[in-house]
């Protein structure tokens, strides 16, 4: 189990990431489109950057179906998602595209259990109602807060909203299912491929953003070193390394539970949102990440529990077949073993390209 939780301390740490993301926009005098097309092309160049560190090695063999996957991963994850979702903000404003994609994680862990099953339905029921309401509380203090945000073209919002959640919600069960059926992936290289995926797509961002704005997202010199620094910061902290311990939970954790522990997504922006205005959390904030975390902790407590159960029964018979039981933490050392030399492989190869001459 050990190795199960390491993958859950990747999703939070994945999840701290996002949250990050949320505050951004905040600090920084731009445009939102500029932000988010400057964070993907220093997530696409660092993910060239370490493949060619690599000697591409990790793109050799690929087939033509492996070429569309991660196109079509960094589309739906990356570009087209936030390409829907800002057209949605457009046309019918910020909160009610916000209440939608309040659902994502529930919908993502309902969707992730029923084609793969992870646990019992009535094993999470209560949880999930903890989580549900945790999400309502944070949603109706939203519209509270800004009734007057609807934008002009609700139903076009509403439809653009709703095909972004379902975007991320494609995009975070076939990642998931993949690295769960190949579970030998190396996070490394599959980042890299997936940052090189949506580089390619990161047209249809810039496409997308001029048709819905009139104008192409250019930033003007006026805060362009703190929008500079901002895109660095999420182009590899939020994207590069947040995709990276993604991926390495997805290897152990299904879409299921995934979907579960992505809700602390939420609760990390208000924490990282009240550090920012160095404040307390309001009682609806406080409210709201109560329930919402109190759920995720009686969720992986309950799927914890059945797996146990689930393993005891599968040991036990294997025992009486005789069978040698299979150890997944040797598995789990093999592949961080992979891991660990490609990352020195890369650390030096860096040192390197830093400093010829030694």
């Amino acid at each position: 189990m050990a190795g199960v939780w390491m993958a859950v301390l990747c999703a939070f740490g994945a999840t701290s990431l996002w949250g990050v993301a949320f505050v951004a926009p905040g600090l920084v005098a731009t445009d939102g489109a500029e932000l988010a097309i400057g964070r993907y092309i220093v997530f696409g160049l660092s993910s060239l950057l370490l493949l060619a560190l690599r000697g591409f090695d990790d793109l050799r063999g690929m087939t033509r179906s492996d070429w569309w996957r991660i196109i079509a991963l960094g589309l739906l994850g990356n570009s087209l998602f936030y390409g829907l979702m800002s057209a949605g903000i457009v046309a019918v404003g910020a909160v009610p595209v916000a209440l939608i994609f309040a659902c994502l994680p529930l919908v993502m862990a309902a969707v992730g259990n029923y084609r793969r099953p992870a646990f019992a339905w009535r094993t999470v029921a209560g949880p999930f109602l903890l989580v549900a309401a945790g999400l309502t509380v944070n949603a109706v203090t939203s519209i509270a807060g800004e009734i007057e945000g609807v934008g002009p073209y609700p139903v076009l919002g509403f439809m653009l909203a709703a095909l972004a959640l379902l975007s991320w919600l494609v995009y975070g069960v076939w990642n998931s299912e993949y690295l769960t059926d190949h579970p030998l992936t190396k996070s490394v290289a599959w980042t890299s491929q997936l940052g090189l995926g949506t580089l390619i797509t990161l047209p249809l961002i810039f496409g997308l953003d001029t048709l819905m704005n009139g104008h192409p997202p250019i930033p003007s010199t006026t805060g362009l070193p703190t929008l500079l620094t901002w895109c660095v910061i999420l182009g590899l902290g939020s994207t590069w390394v947040a995709t990276w311990l993604w991926s390495r939970a997805s290897l152990r954790l299904g879409a299921a539970v995934l979907g579960l522990l992505l809700v602390t997504e939420a609760m990390f922006a208000v924490l990282f949102a009240c550090l920012v205005e160095w404040r307390l959390p309001t009682p609806a904030e406080a409210s709201a990440g109560s329930l919402t975390l109190g759920g995720v902790a009686w969720g992986l407590f309950a799927i914890t529990r059945g797996r146990r159960r689930r393993t005891a029964r599968e040991a036990a018979r294997l025992v009486i077949e005789g069978t040698d039981l299979p150890d997944a933490d040797d598995a789990d050392a093999a592949r961080a073993d992979e891991e660990s030399a490609d990352i020195s492989t890369l650390s030096t190869s860096t040192a390197g390209a830093a400093n010829p001459v030694g």
